[in-house]
C-alpha cells in the first residue's frame, strides 16, 4: 500500500443489533458440521430459532452442506433447509426466495447467485463459509 494513495474509511456501526464475527472451523471442512451452531439441539433440532443465510464458493458445497445439515433436522421438517444457485430455474429461486419470507424455509445455502439484487428483511445470521472470496464480495453478500 502506498499512504499517499490510500483512501481510509471509517463509519460508526450504530446498529446494536449488528455484529461481525470470525469462527476457526473445528472440524474437517468436508463435514459441515462447524454450522451446526444454526440448528440447536440433540439428536435433533425441533425448532430453528432463526432464519438464516450461508453463503458458499461454489455449487457442490451449498448442496451438500445442505443435505448434511437437513439430516439434523427431525424428520418433516427438513423442506425448512434449500440451496439455491445459478443453475436452478428462476421460478424455483422466486418460489424458495418467496417460501423464505412467509417463513416456509428459514435456512438458505446459496452461491453468488442468491446475492445479486435480492433485497430480505429479518434475517438474523448471515454465514460465509470458508472465506474464499475478496472483501467487496463478502460485504455485498452480508448487504
Amino acid at each position: 500500500l502506498r499512504p499517499e494513495q490510500t483512501e481510509y474509511i471509517m463509519r460508526s456501526n450504530k446498529q446494536p443489533e449488528i455484529a461481525l464475527s470470525v469462527r476457526s472451523l473445528a472440524y474437517p471442512v468436508n463435514t459441515f458440521k462447524d454450522l451446526l451452531f444454526l440448528l440447536p439441539g440433540e439428536p435433533y433440532c425441533e425448532m430453528i430459532p432463526w432464519n438464516f443465510i450461508i453463503f458458499f464458493d461454489n455449487i457442490k458445497e451449498s448442496e451438500t452442506a445442505a443435505l448434511m445439515m437437513r439430516k439434523h433436522l427431525q424428520p418433516g421438517k427438513q423442506q425448512l433447509l434449500v440451496y439455491f444457485h445459478s443453475t436452478m430455474m428462476p421460478a424455483y429461486r422466486e418460489e424458495k426466495v418467496q417460501h423464505f419470507r412467509e417463513g416456509s424455509v428459514v435456512g438458505l445455502f446459496v452461491t453468488n447467485a442468491f446475492g445479486m439484487g435480492m433485497d430480505l428483511a429479518d434475517i438474523a445470521v448471515v454465514v460465509q463459509f470458508k472465506s474464499t472470496c475478496d472483501l467487496n464480495s463478502l460485504f455485498q453478500r452480508f448487504g
